[in-house]
């Protein structure tokens, strides 16, 4: 018999396919998943077999109707297998034996997982009295009583100290060291000696080696002269002391030490100020009549400053704001800058020159003044908007420039380091030449 059986594992079942509506409606489901259902259950046959027979092909018993009319018993056993070895999820059992055998095992399975519930319980139940005793626990001022430190590596860690430590191994030497009698408390001559300088040692005879005593000893000894490298690169110049003394002097001293050009100079001073005191008092009536009156005009005062836009009807704008008529941009010289410095060309209507420096403060300008640099002064004509006339290159940056009145090819430009250049253009168009 029990061979039989282990030759068909499936003798004593049938298969039987269960909607999961029915599952509900049979009572077999025990939760949402798809495989939570009761290991097992017991039905009536008469009960199923009256509802075939109403239902008829509609009831899941149905394809089960034969093995249910040939089982003996009144009661038969529907078994939940969730691998599908019979091919589906529920089997009945066809016979008493296996219905025996199949119920014994699933109650046995269901005490099991009773037993490890339980155990799972209990050790719920003991945390959670292990951390309320824990958070419950009362502190006892006891003496603290010092205890040797323990420990499994103490020898090992020993014996490393240990390694680490330099010990002498052969008795120490004493040395004196002690200079002749004549020496003593005598002046003593040093002379200074560059650290780089080679040392020369005259030869000396050798004294053999028996009547030298060899001992061994280690010496480590580091010296050398301090070497540094600098380099700067700067305007700086060398600071110079000098001295002044000043003393008042009178008109007939300046006469006397004058020559003779600079004492018509001083004469026409004093002529000069003849005619400033005669000024003077001339129109200080004037003024101050003036000022009591409340006739004075403030000559330094904006004359743009209050003119605002009269709007004297709808849709009317008054046409008092400055317009731009020109502008000039290159790309390469002067996009992005500043225009520190600007000058009409003497003589010219179209003609205007503009020096370009960078949008820098004067700390970031400190800290770049020694490195080399280009600057440029552009001429421009209003002819051309695009394309400078003229590019003038200087050592550093231009912040102020003018042309000579009566000779316009001459330039002066004062660049940042404070220094004074003079320019001679070469006309390069017809504008220029004058």
């Amino acid at each position: 018999m029990a061979e039989d059986a282990a030759e068909n594992p499936n003798e004593g079942k049938q298969p039987i396919f269960i909607q999961q509506k029915s599952e509900v409606t049979y009572g077999l489901k025990t939760g949402d998943g798809y495989n939570d259902c009761v290991p097992f259950k017991v039905f009536n046959k008469e009960e199923i077999l009256e509802e075939v027979n109403k239902l008829g092909f509609m009831c899941d018993f149905f394809e089960v109707k034969g093995a249910l009319e040939a089982y003996p018993e009144e009661e038969f056993l529907l078994v939940f297998d969730q691998s599908e070895g019979c091919g589906e999820r529920w089997f009945i059992c066809t016979s008493p034996e296996s219905k025996k055998a199949f119920l014994s095992k699933g109650q046995e399975e269901i005490r099991a997982k009773e037993e490890a519930e339980r155990e799972a319980a209990e050790a719920e139940a003991a945390r959670l009295a292990a951390e309320e005793a824990e958070r419950n626990i009362v502190y006892k001022d006891e003496p603290i009583v010092s205890r040797p430190w323990e420990t499994g590596t103490q020898e090992g860690t020993e014996a490393e100290i240990a390694a680490l430590n330099l010990a002498s191994r052969r008795p120490l030497l004493g040395v004196r060291i002690a200079c002749p009698r004549a020496l003593v408390n005598r002046p003593i001559t040093r002379q200074e000696r560059p650290s780089e300088a080679a040392i020369e040692y005259r030869t000396h005879k050798v004294p053999p080696e028996d009547f030298i005593e060899k001992k061994q000893g280690e010496t480590g000894v580091q010296a050398g002269g301090a070497l540094s490298v600098a380099s700067t690169q700067t305007t700086w110049r060398r600071l110079v002391n000098k001295t002044t003394v000043g003393a008042t002097m009178t008109d007939d001293d300046q006469m006397q030490l004058a020559p003779k050009s600079e004492a018509a100079n001083v004469l026409i001073d004093r002529d000069t100020e003849t005619h400033l005191v005669e000024f003077l008092d001339k129109v200080t009536p004037i003024l101050e009549e003036a000022l009591q009156q409340n006739e004075a005009v403030n000559v330094f005062a904006d004359a743009f400053l209050n003119n605002a836009d009269e709007e004297s009807g709808l849709g009317a704008k008054g046409e008092n704001e400055m317009k731009e008529l020109r502008t000039f941009t290159d790309l390469e010289y002067s996009k992005n800058n500043a225009l520190s410095a600007i000058d009409w060309l003497p003589g010219s209507t179209g003609s205007l020159a503009v020096s370009v420096v960078k949008n820098l403060n004067f700390d970031e300008r400190v800290s770049i003044s020694g490195q080399v640099d280009r600057a440029y002064i552009l001429l421009w004509d209003f002819g051309d908007l695009i394309h400078p006339q003229l590019k003038l290159r200087a050592p550093k940056e231009v912040f102020c420039f003018r042309f000579n009145p009566t000779q316009p090819l001459l330039v002066v430009a004062g660049p940042f380091r404070g220094q004074g250049q003079r320019t001679r253009l070469i006309p390069p168009a017809p504008q220029l030449q004058m």
